[in-house]
């Protein structure tokens, strides 16, 4: 009986041994999640979120964020040793906040450190947790990460897979970031921020989860020039700009307009990516999302081709006189436009209506795409 009683404290004195080295310090953990997490910043435009690297398929490296992050956006990644990579892919999940950024590593394995996954059903309230990420983005060019500590709150069901709330200093720019338990293992992906507390979505839900996310189409064109265009309060340049984009998504810069195919399937995040720019140096004035806007107030959308909605729209903008005829608007467009801030509500841009699209008659039909890629 005694040698038994002796065993058993031996044993409970192993396991006790084991968990002690199985727990990192916080300088372990902020060295280990610091050598994974990646920046995501947006090309033309500010903001951003953190990822971080994950085990996944040879020849690239995996990054795992929040869906809200790297959705209709062109990304740029940037990892710790100040490397800029180039998007491979985005896959995103239709079901929760989450979403994988892939691009391509210098040889089979990615150099990267690929941070433990962890067991999300082993969280108690009480737990403590770290969060590291880039604060804000990239701010003049310097990156700055941030390191937190905090304890888990509650546990529970929330929409798009959240699931653990924990009391933590999170900031803006941390969104995707890696929640890591004691054991420097990631136990959530950071993304909400309700009333004070954060939430993650268990990781569990990642790893159940991976074949169901479905890929996303990537932005064709940089729009560079027309950010800078449009920063300055260059309008009509900008609006010329945006025309010229138009048609070097489509690939048909020498025919110089669209057809109404083309039309139908232009490229969602295209769309997205100049609308952004223009809502942005607009103070929210223009953009395709303003004039769709207008447009289903009035009646447009479902494929509605009424000429009504679409006199009705032109004078809105200002873009023909009540009584013009809509036709007039296509012969002098260039000199029927206002090329200034103080043009009306979403007056710019304009010259896709009566010169990129089908020779000045697919103007409904893009007013359609804007409501079908949901601007």
């Amino acid at each position: 009986m005694k040698s038994r009683s002796c065993l058993l404290i031996l044993t409970l004195l192993a396991l006790s041994l084991t968990s002690c080295r199985q727990q990192k310090s916080s300088q372990e953990i902020a060295e280990t999640v610091q050598k994974s997490i990646v920046l995501i910043s947006y090309q033309n435009e500010g903001g951003g979120g953190t990822g971080f690297i994950v085990p996944g398929s040879t020849g690239v490296c995996t990054v795992l964020t929040a869906r809200h992050v790297v959705e209709d956006r062109s990304l740029n990644l940037q990892t710790n040793d100040e490397k800029s990579w180039k998007t491979d892919s985005i896959q995103t999940s239709p079901n929760f906040d989450l979403a994988v950024v892939k691009f391509k590593s210098v040889g089979e394995t990615c150099p990267y450190l690929s941070l433990n996954l962890g067991n999300s059903d082993s969280v108690k309230i009480y737990d403590k947790i770290y969060i590291s990420g880039w604060l804000g983005g990239a701010e003049g060019g310097k990156l700055e990460q941030q390191s937190v500590i905090g304890s888990v709150s509650k546990l529970d069901v929330r929409s798009e897979g959240y699931g653990i709330s924990y009391d933590a200093s999170t900031f803006p720019g941390m969104s995707g970031s890696p929640v890591l338990d004691i054991n420097a293992k990631v136990v959530a992906v950071h993304g909400l921020s309700i009333n004070g507390f954060r939430w993650g979505i268990p990781i569990k839900t990642y790893l159940e989860n991976q074949s169901n996310f479905v890929n996303q189409p990537i932005a064709k064109a940089d729009y560079t020039k027309l950010r800078d265009l449009l920063a300055a309060g260059q309008w009509e340049e900008a609006d010329r700009e945006t025309d010229n984009k138009m048609l070097e998504v489509a690939g048909i810069q020498q025919e110089n307009w669209l057809s109404k195919e083309d039309v139908a399937n232009f490229s969602c995040p295209d769309l997205r990516a100049m609308d952004r720019l223009w809502v942005k140096y607009s103070d929210g004035r223009f953009g395709f999302s303003v004039q769709k806007s207008i447009y289903q107030r009035l009646g447009g959308g479902a494929k509605n081709y009424d000429g009504t909605v679409k006199e009705a729209f032109s004078e809105t903008l200002g873009w023909k006189k009540k009584g013009d005829s809509v036709s007039a608007f296509f012969e002098y467009s260039s000199r029927r436009l206002t090329f200034n801030i103080n043009a009306p509500e979403a007056h710019l841009p304009g010259g896709w209506w009566g010169s990129v699209g089908c020779m000045g008659v697919c103007g409904p039909s893009f007013l359609d795409r804007f409501v079908d890629c949901n601007l």
